[in-house]
């Protein structure tokens, strides 16, 4: 009889073990990236590298840091990422490195990183392109982040906090949109176009801008093209050489003969799609007003 019952034990905890040994095991999930890939990953993961400055950022937002096993050498905000073992540029991705670190999944920024995404994928390497072109796609990254680490709840708050924050940079709706020229880049001349999520950021601040009607993120632009669209404000994303103001295409415009050229300082916070993006709508929203200002428009 106590034989009988021994058995009986043996065989139930057999059947409980695997059950006790599984609950807290990863699980598959399906992602679905910014350029529409399906992407299995096992969550909430364990260790990751993230190439892309602006998600970089939004782990540190949702507090997920520790998870980092490497970054690009463009990931350099906040400060403490500069101290995170370095995976290679954002241009060249250091493979060979993020393979031997065994992520669990890699964050890309990009189409740049394609052929590197691809050498990471025929290692068995799970990689999440990331490049959200909407507000709300940027919303969508912190959930996304946030399904991805386990910490559903932080990002949820902070997907939220970054609406608000957007929301308070805004201008007030109802007066004319200022025409404003974006320039990228002067050597070839390339400017933001109308499904960059910086159009958004120029439009929620009160602009308006002059080559919304590109249906590219950032197009080169002709000489001839920018001085006939005639932009009020123009706005430089890059530091420019001393004698920039000597070019034709700016100071043959409004813009040039009002003297609203300006150079954007710290690019990062309007180049990354990422946790400072209110702080650029707000830069642009202060030019725009000035801009409004000196035309003698109404506030």
């Amino acid at each position: 009889m106590a034989r009988q019952k021994n058995k009986a034990v043996m065989l139930t905890m057999a059947v409980i073990a695997p059950i006790f040994f599984t609950a807290g095991t990863a699980r598959a999930d399906i992602f679905t990236d910014d350029v529409g890939r399906s992407v299995e990953v096992k969550t909430p993961v364990k260790k990751m590298v993230c190439l892309s400055p602006a998600h970089t950022e939004m782990i540190y937002a949702i507090g997920m840091e520790n998870l980092l096993a490497g970054v690009s050498v463009q990931c350099d905000y906040p400060p403490d990422a500069v101290k995170k073992t370095k995976a290679g540029t954002f241009l060249n991705p250091d493979v060979e490195f993020i393979a031997s670190v065994k992520p669990d999944v890699v964050i890309s920024g990009g189409g740049i990183q394609k052929k590197a995404i691809k050498k990471m994928e025929s290692l068995g390497i799970p990689v999440i392109v990331l490049y959200p072109q909407t507000i709300e796609a940027i919303k969508g990254n912190y959930n996304l982040l946030g399904k991805l680490t386990g910490a559903h709840k932080k990002a949820a708050r902070e997907s939220d906090r970054f609406s608000f924050r957007i929301e308070a940079a805004s201008a007030e709706q109802g007066s004319r949109k200022i025409p404003v020229y974006l320039e990228m880049w002067n050597d070839p001349v390339m400017t933001v176009g109308g499904v960059s999520f910086i159009n958004r950021a120029l439009e929620l601040a009160g602009g308006k801008n002059i080559f919304e009607d590109i249906a590219a993120d950032y197009p080169k632009a002709s000489v001839e093209e920018i001085i006939k669209r005639d932009p009020e404000a123009v706005v430089l994303l890059y530091k420019p050489t001393d004698d920039y103001m000597n070019r034709v295409y700016l100071n043959r415009t409004k813009a040039g003969k009002l003297g609203v050229v300006c150079v954007f300082d710290n690019v990062d916070i309007i180049l990354r799609p990422g946790p400072r993006l209110p702080e650029a709508v707000m830069k642009l929203r202060h030019i725009i007003e000035k801009t409004r200002k000196g035309n003698g428009d109404k506030w």
